[in-house]
């Protein structure tokens, strides 16, 4: 009887390890795929075969939901699946797979140590991030530049698509490795942190970023006192927070109007997102279920003139072109991470949630993977990151 337990026991384990194989195998190369997809490889790459590599990573995610997965209640199953299906219809409306994409890998996190999937990401993208830059340099690919207007700083994308993207890239890296610390930096590691908020600001001029980048090497050094904070707000106020901001960003930006000295004002410090994103509203009607709405943004070659329209918070752009009732439906979802995550005391992964949806409100990185992966924690287990009783935090 003993062997026979000791037998399952071996099982149990061998299996698990393999399901956390496969997903990581999915995990990579969909990760890979979607960072290619944002630099000027493009140029090299055929988008086709970018595509086909994204679905390749989802499709060994799926295999891992159906054969690898166990699921004891039914109701889940159907409530995943329904889910599922509505949010593979209202992408292919909008006609951009990003957010069906992330929910199959999501989903598919079951059970996965969080922290082998933080490893994972964080090599996948400083490898890529560096291999990227040297293509610039050496002439392999085209290194962008471009100036504010009426500026004379230049500013460098060294390989991405975009100056903004490249500093974005380099916030959410900072951010997940800070996280893998769980805000717990030695010096050294202070140093090369300030040392990419530098290098950052000069390459590239982009200030939203490199603030976000200094506060969370603020929030590291303060991190007890920052705990303490989310303890005393609990879930319930800092969700309240949450709806507001996110209700008031997009309601700022229908309400724009350039007569109006504070709004100016305020999409002058936001540089023309609140009128670019009224723009969106005034070309497109919010659907319920999805729609698409053609963009053109800065980034990459363009041949000739073109009249450039970009949503850039990431928030609007799920209402426009995912629906009004995708946008709930996130909304909640966030909501209930955000939840899970401070009744679970994971503080630090809840820090990074709210870097994250902070970031959100001017970026639009919210959905895209490669840049953003705290939604894989959902399912994943992320029990390394429970920080015990609030009286036992310092």
């Amino acid at each position: 009887m003993i062997d026979s337990l000791v037998k399952k026991r071996r099982a149990l384990s061998l299996n698990s390890k393999l399901k956390e194989q496969v997903y990581l195998l999915a995990f990579g190369i969909y990760v890979a795929f979607n960072f290619l997809a944002g630099t000027m490889y493009i140029v090299l790459v055929p988008s086709n075969i970018i595509r086909i590599g994204q679905l390749v990573g989802v499709l060994i995610a799926v295999i891992k939901i159906f054969f690898f997965d166990i699921y004891d209640d039914k109701k889940e199953v159907l409530l995943i699946s329904i889910l599922g299906l509505f949010l593979w219809v209202c992408s292919l409306n909008a006609e951009v797979m990003d957010l069906f994409y992330y929910y199959v890998l999501v989903v598919a996190a079951r059970g996965v140590d969080f922290r082998r999937i933080l490893r994972l990401f964080i090599g996948i993208i400083s490898v890529g991030t560096v291999v990227v830059i040297v293509s610039a340099k050496l002439g392999i690919i085209i290194g962008l530049t471009n100036s504010r207007d009426g500026a004379t700083a230049i500013r460098y994308a060294l390989g991405f698509v975009y100056t903004t993207d490249f500093a974005a890239r380099i916030f959410y890296l900072l951010l997940t490795y800070v996280t893998f610390r769980k805000f717990k930096l030695l010096f050294s590691e202070y140093i090369i942190a300030i040392s990419m908020v530098a290098f950052v600001y000069i390459v590239t001029d982009t200030k939203l970023d490199t603030l976000l980048m200094l506060l969370i090497i603020m929030v590291a050094l303060f991190k007890k006192y920052i705990t303490k904070a989310l303890i005393i707000m609990k879930a319930k106020v800092i969700n309240i927070l949450t709806v507001l901001s996110i209700l008031g960003i997009i309601g700022l930006t229908y309400l724009y109007d350039k007569t109006n000295i504070l709004l100016v004002i305020i999409n002058k410090v936001l540089t023309r997102r609140l009128e670019f994103g009224h723009a969106a509203f005034t070309k497109y009607n919010v659907t319920l279920f999805g729609q698409e709405v053609v963009q053109n943004g800065n980034g990459g070659i363009h041949k000739g003139y073109f009249e450039y329209f970009y949503i850039d918070s990431s928030y609007l752009r799920i209402l426009m072109m995912n629906g009004f009732v995708i946008f709930v439906i996130v909304l909640i979802f966030l909501l209930s991470l955000s939840s899970n995550f401070i009744n679970k005391k994971m503080y630090s992964l809840e820090i990074m949630l709210l870097f994250v949806l902070l970031s959100s409100l001017i970026d639009q990185h919210l959905i895209e993977i490669s840049f953003n992966i705290i939604f894989i924690a959902f399912f994943a287990n992320t029990k390394f990151f429970e920080e015990g009783s609030d009286s036992e935090i310092e």
